[in-house]
């Protein structure tokens, strides 16, 4: 018993860990978005936010807030 359940705490965290992928596409958007390229930085971070990435959803935020180059026009499609 002890033993399934050490099991299932090992598959659920390795569930939840964050992937490495996730991480390289979220320092790319990042970037993206440090050189003024808000087309990259929205194509790198939606899907990221979408998944559920709260890093990603607050960036895609701000960035809606304030606007930049056609934001809202392209997060609304």
């Amino acid at each position: 018993m002890r033993s399934r359940f050490a099991l299932f705490a090992f598959a659920a965290r390795m569930a939840l860990m964050p992937h490495g992928t996730a991480k390289a596409g979220l320092e790319e958007g990042r970037a993206a978005y440090a050189r003024a390229d808000y087309c990259a930085a929205l194509n790198e971070l939606m899907p990221l936010a979408k998944a559920g990435n709260a890093h990603a959803q607050r960036m895609l935020g701000i960035r809606y807030r304030q606007a930049k180059s056609g934001a809202r026009a392209s997060l609304d499609t």
